[in-house]
């Protein structure tokens, strides 16, 4: 498939992995690692005068004789195209248009959220796709308590007088029971995804003792610039501060002790959560969600299921 001097090819996962072996900055999100979780994908490379440009990840499945676009679970917060060099804009964006033209080309639904870096969105829309405006919480900096509400920044100090932290790539120190909801495939799939991001030291492990005992902990995912919320738990009683004080604990280590550039702790379409999330004062960035469907009946069906997620709206 060609478009203005660009070639789009599918590859295999020993290609993909070939090609990215001796990248450092590759996002966590289509690393050759972390994409193994997807069983089922296809694997598109752009090339521009037989030179590797860009690369797209598309997990899919099949419903109802219908082939989507879209993760069965959710493994990571996005799934974006990944650039390996810079190119004039109107390059990028005729990229852009060339992944997703075989998409929507190939299959009946894509349902996707893609990074808050990503900027073409115009192309994809220009194919009848509908893009929605989503939000994350975004740090750039170690939390600072002093922009807190008072009640705020008192319980994380309370909760740093009685909680030890540790961090780890330990998977016996994390409660998956508690962190990880769904069905027995989708607790099982997300934990395998888990597990494999710690064994190759690309997910981190924040659990929180109280009087010796683990009550709660947090997993982040990273890569060179980003660290992202991956799973939470804790038991029902903890000392007041506990989850933001170990909020505040990631944002330490991501910034102070491994210098990156981003903490995306995340948004939520559900308004109780996102309220929540609002009281730490973080940058709120906007990202992109697709929704493709063939026919106009198949697209409104993908935003009528978005409106109607439990919680999205006020009552």
């Amino acid at each position: 498939m060609q478009f203005n001097g660009l070639d789009l090819k599918i590859i295999s996962s020993e290609e993909y992995e070939e090609d990215l072996k001796n990248i450092n900055d590759i996002p966590v999100w289509i690393d050759p690692i972390s994409i193994r979780i997807y069983e089922n994908k296809e694997i598109i490379k752009i090339l521009l005068d037989n030179e590797p440009l860009a690369y797209y990840v598309v997990p899919f499945y099949y419903k109802d004789g219908k082939k989507w676009a879209e993760r069965k679970y959710r493994y990571f917060a996005y799934l974006s195209p990944y650039f390996v060099k810079k190119c004039p804009n109107k390059k990028r964006k005729e990229a852009i248009y060339l992944i997703f033209n075989y998409i929507f080309s190939n299959y009946d639904y894509m349902y996707m959220p893609l990074h808050p870096s990503f900027t073409e969105i115009s192309a994809i829309q220009g194919m009848g796709a509908f893009m929605e405006n989503r939000h994350t919480h975004v740090l750039r900096n170690v939390m600072n308590l002093d922009e807190l509400d008072s009640k705020l920044r008192n319980n994380i100090k309370s909760a740093s007088k009685k909680l030890k932290i540790t961090i780890d790539y330990d998977p016996a120190k994390f409660d998956f029971d508690i962190a990880i909801h769904g069905t027995k495939e989708e607790q099982e799939c997300r934990k395998k995804n888990a597990l494999n991001l710690l064994k190759n030291h690309k997910a981190i492990i924040f659990t929180g003792y109280y009087e010796g005992k683990a009550i709660i902990g947090n997993m982040v995912t990273f890569d060179s610039e980003w660290v992202y919320g991956l799973h939470a738990w804790q038991v029902d009683k903890v000392p007041r501060g506990s989850g933001p004080y170990i909020i505040y604990s990631i944002s330490k280590w991501a910034f102070e002790e491994k210098g990156l550039k981003y903490f995306d702790f995340e948004g939520s379409v559900m308004q109780s959560i996102d309220n929540y999330f609002c009281n730490f004062n973080a940058e709120q960035i906007i990202y992109p969600y697709i929704h493709f469907g063939k026919t106009k009946k198949e697209l409104d069906e993908l935003i009528e299921n978005s409106r109607n997620i439990d919680g999205r709206l006020f009552k």
